[in-house]
């Protein structure tokens, strides 16, 4: 735990860009957890229920956007071109019903990445502050994302 925490503070401190200039808006209702364990697909393979709504919150829609992403196809044992087909086929989709530019995905790419990769710290909350175990189990695939990203 404590060599990952290192990691982090490394990245923190090698930081060369302004770490609150990433264009996030707080001007859309969004789902705050959407990824493919929350949504169900009919026979047709048609949504046909979206649930698990207690992060509901006014936020920057890419930046839902980009977690959906990373949770529903970069967050497995393998990342590969079927992966990257289906992000690409994803993001088609969402962008023929509410269109975003290369600049805005790019900035909240910068987010994201500082964001969910280097300053998350809830399995690190939960381990030194609040004394759970439940959290344990996660810290591994955690410290595997950390060192996909950090490549």
């Amino acid at each position: 735990m404590l060599a990952f925490l290192t990691k982090k503070l490394e990245l923190v401190q090698a930081a060369s860009h302004d770490t609150f200039n990433f264009g996030i808006r707080f001007d859309h209702l969004i789902h705050g957890d959407l990824h493919h364990l929350n949504i169900f697909f009919d026979a047709e393979e048609s949504v046909s229920h979206v649930f698990d709504f207690e992060r509901v919150m006014v936020g920057d829609r890419i930046a839902d956007l980009l977690y959906t992403i990373f949770l529903s196809f970069l967050d497995t044992a393998v990342i590969d071109d079927e992966n990257f087909q289906c992000i690409k086929s994803f993001l088609n989709g969402y962008q023929k019903n509410y269109p975003l530019t290369h600049a805005e995905l790019e900035d909240r790419l910068h987010w994201f990445y500082w964001n969910e990769i280097v300053m998350m710290l809830w399995i690190e909350t939960n381990y030194y502050l609040r004394n759970e175990t439940r959290s344990n189990e996660y810290l591994p695939h955690r410290k595997r994302r950390l060192e996909i990203y950090i490549k």
